[in-house]
């Protein structure tokens, strides 16, 4: 199942470091993973456990695949 968000949906993002950053996010009390690059990670300066927000900002360009 693929989901999109609003766009300006806040997203409460916990951050878990594994191959590739995999971001879990809860979203109305389900559960998906949001593909991060590690590049930007270590810009931004993301650590294991870190909890950020994140905006939707470019719809087209996100989705969501629910937890299986």
């Amino acid at each position: 199942m693929t989901e999109v968000c609003e766009k300006g949906e806040e997203l409460k993002i916990e951050v878990s470091n594994t191959v590739e950053l995999v971001s879990r996010i809860t979203r109305r009390g389900d559960s998906y993973y949001l593909l991060i690059p590690k590049h930007y990670v270590k810009k931004i300066g993301l650590k294991d456990k870190d909890v950020v927000i994140a905006i939707i900002s470019k719809i087209n360009n996100i989705k969501l695949l629910q937890k299986r």
